[in-house]
């Protein structure tokens, strides 16, 4: 393929992944074809035919799919909240419309998969692996700097441990950021997004020491099937920067998280996400907000260390008050 075609094909999944991005913010809402076409500023006659070829599935299908997933997680993120809330939250029209989808698409009524008598529990933030700089051979030791310390608030006096575990629910601030998408299966794919997105900041000289990336999730693999998991490779950029083809550009909300420093290697990290999840945030008085968990990174100017070596991030999980 010639560098102008790249180019197009490009800039058509840089306009779908607007949509997809609007979707995910708007579930609550109607979600027309002709306002989706507008997002991605195609023509709604030819956009159904678009986003399937993009995708692989039908609009329609998109959009319920990833209601019913937010569903299933808020399910079980949420064991209180009752079932028709959590369905008209995700744009569901009735309870009765939400049971025949969600039986449909897991096999099973809601009230059985917050039992977990669906597919076992998986770490629902796990992005199972650390940005860094892995522009040549491995990770860049990432520690916390001045730079972060300007974009969190100071944390309030709420403290759990659980093994060892200490978080602290903050107030982060909002994120303006460039990013790269990978559709499919998380693992070494997302490594090689890591190691594309980072050439690319660093030629922009984007990811100088104090530089913050996020690396997100935005799929639980033991909802969403694998081939549909997204993940998105983020750096903060100043507001001025233009999109480019491949890379797009959004805001992640601020507002209040649940953090947790995490220090170890890439087998130790999904332990960390599970013991937030499962042992610390239960007895937190806090639940899952509907927001996308991440890792934060911290450039610290450091030579890349070794994959597998020992690297530094805070895990946060959006919360409210359960």
């Amino acid at each position: 393929m010639d560098y102008r075609k790249q180019q197009l094909e490009s800039e058509y999944r840089s306009r779908v992944n607007r949509v997809m991005d609007h979707i995910q913010a708007h579930l609550d809402e109607a979600l027309t074809l002709e306002d989706l076409a507008g997002v991605a500023c195609f023509s709604p006659y030819h956009f159904h035919r678009i986003f399937s070829a993009l995708v692989g599935e039908t609009l329609g299908d998109h959009i319920r799919r990833v209601r019913l997933e937010r569903a299933a997680g808020m399910l079980r993120g949420n064991p209180y909240h009752p079932v028709t809330e959590i369905a008209l939250g995700c744009g569901f029209s009735s309870s009765a419309a939400f049971a025949r989808a969600f039986k449909a698409h897991f096999g099973m009524n809601a009230t059985g998969w917050r039992r977990g008598e669906g597919r076992p529990d998986r770490n629902p933030g796990k992005t199972l692996r650390k940005p860094g700089k892995t522009g040549r051979k491995g990770r860049k030791d990432v520690l916390p700097s001045g730079e972060y310390n300007r974009l969190v608030h100071q944390p309030s006096t709420h403290q759990k441990r659980r093994k060892a575990m200490k978080v602290e629910i903050k107030e982060l601030s909002s994120f303006h950021v460039a990013y790269m998408r990978h559709i499919g299966p998380y693992g070494p794919a997302v490594s090689r997004l890591w190691e594309k997105f980072n050439r690319w900041a660093e030629a922009r000289d984007l990811q100088p020491k104090g530089a913050v990336s996020l690396g997100i999730s935005h799929d639980d693999p033991s909802i969403t099937p694998p081939e549909k998991c997204r993940y998105d490779a983020c750096v903060v950029v100043p507001p001025e920067l233009k999109p480019e083809p491949g890379i797009n550009l959004t805001d992640l909300p601020g507002g209040k998280y649940a953090v947790t420093h995490f220090k170890g290697t890439d087998r130790d990290i999904g332990k960390a996400w599970n013991d937030l999840f499962r042992s610390w945030l239960p007895t937190s008085g806090y639940q899952p907000d509907d927001r996308p968990c991440f890792e934060l990174y911290v450039s610290s100017g450091k030579k890349d260390c070794p994959p597998g070596g020992v690297f530094q991030c805070d895990i946060c999980v959006p919360v409210r008050p359960l």
